[in-house]
């Protein structure tokens, strides 16, 4: 994803990696700091939520 230019990409990077890698909500929060703006990032927790394996901590991702 670091490598990718702009949020599509980041996007799309993530979504090829759930094929085959599940994450925490920790690293799907830690690697929402790429994301520059709060569009780009629910569009990534969108994009990455059935790959998360703990999904009954996804609403820890909520901003306050």
């Amino acid at each position: 994803m670091a490598a990718a230019e702009g949020d599509d990409d980041m996007i799309n990077e993530a979504r090829k990696a759930c094929k085959s890698k599940c994450f925490s909500v920790q690293q799907i929060k830690n690697l929402s700091t790429m994301f520059l703006n709060e569009e780009g990032k629910y569009r990534f927790f969108d994009a990455v939520y059935n790959c998360s394996s703990d999904q009954e901590k996804y609403p820890s991702l909520r901003q306050n």
